[in-house]
């Protein structure tokens, strides 16, 4: 953590920053991992509490507007500028933090933010002004207009535990279901995968991303809906490893090479992943030659494994991954609480 409170989204092995996007919702995150070891453990950390304290002011004085009580975002979840302005993601994940340090001062009889943090809480709209019609939307513009594009982060009240059983979240996973549902591969979609749309980072091709996944079976199991949630377990299941591995995304042959020729040989690919509107300031070029060199060796790896195996049908990328390995295991835990709750 910087002197200033700030938190970035990755580090090397040496505690550097090595963070290359602004994403807003960082510091949320942070809030809620010092946060949720100190409730779990009933333990108070003073060092943890002064680190939130440190974090929750800089949000504040950087991203919080409060005129419309709701914070700012250039990028969240992963990296894109699609949740530039005013994002479900980056507020839920904010309400949960701020909810979080309110549960602190009341469990341990502290005063971490006191009546500042309070008043925020109180005056919280997210879950009206992210509800449109029967579902929840991906956001705001900066200009305040709502956008409506079908996106996993519309999943953000049930993820961060603000809304788990309402009708509105189930009328959400439902629509998400029906709109990005991978025709051909099954799981979900980030979101439609538009190419022209420059906001629009399609990753080695589009597909489903299986941590997204998981978290749309944790809804149907949470609700009660087992046989929904098994299936969506099920597509999962289909490409998780010999190890057991569970990727992160997948996409088929066909997909992986329209994206190399279309966005990473024209290097479209290359001015998505690096827009200036979505960089901190002052990022190092040799971090983003890294960066693109990571990228690169991905994708060759990738296209060489193709090429050896020409009977592939699907290509695999970020295999294992934490978060889908997370995602799942929540899931199993939802579906088991079922069970136990029905007498099974």
């Amino acid at each position: 953590q910087r002197k200033d409170g700030y938190i970035g989204q990755r580090y090397d092995g040496y505690f550097q920053d090595q963070s290359i996007y602004r994403q807003e919702d960082n510091i949320a995150h942070f809030i809620q991992t010092l946060s949720g070891f100190m409730l779990a453990s009933g333990q108070l950390d003073k060092d943890y509490v002064k680190a939130i304290k440190k974090a929750m002011r800089f949000a504040l004085e950087n991203y919080y507007r409060d005129e419309i009580n709701l914070f700012m975002s250039t990028t969240s979840v992963h990296e894109s500028a699609i949740c530039s302005g005013y994002d479900i993601w980056t507020n839920f994940a904010y309400h949960k933090a701020i909810k979080d340090i309110t549960l602190l001062e009341e469990v341990f009889g502290i005063n971490i933010m006191g009546k500042q943090i309070k008043e925020i809480l109180a005056g919280t709209q997210a879950e009206h002004i992210f509800f449109f019609e029967d579902h929840y939307i991906r956001g705001l513009t900066k200009e305040g207009e709502p956008d409506l594009r079908r996106d996993f982060v519309c999943l953000s009240p049930f993820y961060f535990g603000i809304d788990m059983g309402s009708e509105r979240i189930l009328e959400t996973a439902k629509m998400l279901r029906e709109g990005l549902w991978d025709p051909i591969l099954g799981g979900l979609l980030r979101y439609q995968p538009y190419t022209e749309e420059f906001e629009m980072h399609l990753h080695a091709g589009s597909g489903p991303w299986l941590q997204y996944t998981a978290v749309l079976a944790q809804i149907f199991y949470f609700n009660g809906l087992k046989s929904e949630g098994d299936k969506v377990m099920a597509v999962i299941d289909r490409y998780r490893q010999p190890e057991g591995y569970i990727p992160e995304h997948v996409s088929t042959k066909n997909r992986f090479e329209e994206f190399m020729t279309l966005e990473w040989e024209t290097g479209l690919d290359f001015e998505k992943e690096f827009d200036k509107r979505i960089l901190k300031e002052g990022v190092k070029f040799d971090l983003i030659c890294e960066e693109l060199n990571n990228m690169r060796r991905a994708y060759y790896k990738i296209r060489n494994g193709v090429i050896a195996n020409p009977r592939l049908k699907h290509i695999l990328f970020g295999c294992p991954l934490i978060w889908s390995h997370s995602e799942y295991c929540k899931a199993l835990f939802y579906r088991e609480k079922q069970d136990l709750m029905s007498g099974h």
